[in-house]
């Protein structure tokens, strides 16, 4: 601000002092050998005439530089929206049917495994059960593959990662009326990194020694999915998954508002990995 004021005062200065400076060159004879720098030389008309041009060549200097300066200031915003909408990053979203382990499951070295307290309890009655049931019956007790849900996350775009991510899992019900969505943050999520979230609330734990497959279908119930995170120019994103209307949705938030940028219906597809197994040995 500072800065700002002594250039003003210093163009004030010069805009003034320069018609003053013109009269004493025109007006002194020698060098300080007549002293009425400020009685006007020449006729009232030529000084008219030079006002005319000097104030002219203010005002179009001045337009012009107003033009210039709205100019750049445009092209720099505009610059940043650009900027901001190459580095808007997107989310690759998929259920899928994994072992609780990801056994058979390949490149996995960039992955996180949300642990809920639902996942690591159904992981304990698992354990459990499967301790009691090759107790005494180690010749005839199979290995397991137990099956479950999983939410599958990963970031799409030209940015390398986002950060302050949150994953919000809105539910329709819960076994407890007390929850009703679980949130997961996340302080950075890289773009070749995939997040799995476990969907299973209670382990399924009625199957027999001889079972190789274990389906653990007791899952959450989802009404909507949001992900929020903030991205490398520093704009925040809202991913909006609703399966009451069927829709997905990309917000940019800033402050109170909530600005819509994609919106798109949901088209559900089955599918499976062709380089991997799914379950091992399945």
């Amino acid at each position: 601000m500072g800065k700002k004021i002594f250039f003003v005062i210093i163009i004030f200065v010069m805009v003034i002092g320069l018609p003053v400076l013109i009269n004493v060159i025109t007006r002194a004879s020698g060098p300080f050998d007549n002293y009425y720098f400020f009685v006007p030389t020449g006729e009232p008309k030529d000084w008219v005439s030079f006002f005319g041009s000097y104030g002219g060549a203010i005002v179009g200097g001045l337009v012009a530089f107003i033009i210039a300066r709205t100019q750049i200031s445009n092209n720099k915003e505009e610059g940043e929206r650009t900027r901001a909408i190459e580095n808007r990053m997107y989310i690759n979203f998929n259920w899928i049917r994994a072992d609780l382990h990801f056994k058979g499951r390949d490149n996995l070295s960039n992955s996180k495994l949300i642990l809920t307290n639902e996942f690591q309890e159904a992981e304990r009655e698992i354990g459990k059960k499967d301790a009691r049931l090759k107790r005494g019956n180690e010749h005839v007790y199979q290995k397991k593959s137990h099956i479950s849900t999983f939410l599958q996350f990963k970031l799409l775009g030209d940015a390398n990662l986002v950060f302050n991510a949150q994953f919000k899992i809105n539910l329709k019900d819960h076994p407890s009326a007390e929850i009703e969505s679980l949130i997961f943050p996340l302080s950075t999520l890289g773009i070749e990194e995939t997040i799995f979230i476990p969907l299973i609330y209670k382990a399924n734990t009625n199957y027999r020694v001889e079972d190789k497959i274990v389906n653990h279908k007791e899952t959450f119930d989802i009404k909507s999915i949001e992900v929020s995170y903030t991205t490398v120019m520093n704009e925040r994103i809202l991913f909006i998954l609703d399966y009451d209307t069927s829709t997905e949705s990309y917000y940019v938030l800033t402050g109170n508002e909530k600005k819509l940028i994609l919106n798109s219906e949901i088209h559900d597809t089955t599918w499976r990995y062709l380089d991997h197994k799914i379950v091992e040995d399945l």
